[in-house]
């Protein structure tokens, strides 16, 4: 009886197989490419202790290199994709400072006045061939395009969210810049339509039955004066953009509150009941 219990406690443990302790991270060992070879590999010297590989130069590489690539793409992507607020803004932009530019070309290559040649009982005026018109008719297609956009750019529904007007309106700062956006571009192209009529009408209309006429061109300044009007329009539409955005923010954020509220309300009714 003796000899069979020294027997038995003399008699050596029983050696763990090689996947004892594994299974509790077998998911482990599926998600993670470079332990995976170690499931399984015999080493066990811990219970439930998975010592970490490392992974070789090659596999280091390139994971390096995925990592730069995607950080590339990411930061590129930052850099280049513009929100749909960024490209309107940019184009309220570009096409006021056009019609700005314009405006600034058809003022300088205006001349003071044409040449009369005197005929018979009429004076001809002879005007030396220059933009002016046609740097005036697109600076009044650049300035009207602004005006448009710039109202798009209001009650556009950024997001796919639109809000009500009324909601965007309740914001007195966002009112009063409208206001002057929409009368600073009204006067803008009322200038900009005098300037270009009334110079086309003088190249057109160049025969005179009065001896003493000078053939006079349009009233100088008043395309430099136009353009100014037009930049600061762009830049009234650009302010209210902004505005809108945060009347738009303001407004976003109180239904999302009223959502939450309700939800409590509604969780705390449902708590009660139980």
């Amino acid at each position: 009886m003796f000899s069979s219990i020294c027997l038995s406690l003399a008699k050596p443990k029983p050696v763990r197989p090689a996947w004892h302790g594994l299974w509790a991270h077998w998911p482990h060992c599926q998600s993670n490419p470079y332990i995976s070879v170690a499931c399984g590999s015999g080493v066990d010297h811990l219970p439930g202790y998975l010592p970490p590989i490392r992974p070789t130069a090659a596999q280091e590489w390139t994971r390096r290199v995925k990592r730069r690539e995607k950080k590339f793409v990411r930061r590129s992507g930052g850099a280049m994709a513009f929100t749909s607020a960024q490209r309107i803004a940019l184009t309220v932009s570009l096409f006021g400072i056009l019609a700005f530019l314009l405006g600034v070309i058809a003022e300088n290559k205006k001349p003071p006045y044409g040449t009369p040649i005197k005929g018979k009982d009429v004076v001809i005026c002879k005007f030396p061939s220059d933009p002016t018109i046609a740097m005036g008719s697109v600076s009044i297609v650049a300035l009207v395009l602004a005006a448009i956009i710039g109202h798009v750019s209001i009650f556009f529904p950024y997001k796919g969210k639109s809000v009500p007007r009324g909601a965007l309106f309740q914001s007195t700062s966002l009112s009063v810049f409208f206001v002057i956006a929409e009368l600073v571009s009204a006067l803008a192209l009322a200038m900009l339509l005098w300037a270009t009529i009334t110079e086309s009408h003088h190249r057109t209309s160049n025969i005179h039955h009065d001896m003493d006429t000078q053939c006079p061109t349009a009233k100088t300044g008043l395309f430099g004066g136009a353009a100014f009007l037009a930049l600061d329009a762009a830049l009234f539409w650009l302010v209210c953009q902004m505005l809108a955005l945060n009347a738009r923010a303001d407004y976003l954020d109180e239904d999302d509150d009223k959502g939450e509220y309700g939800q409590v309300y509604a969780a705390d009714g449902d708590g009660s009941k139980v």
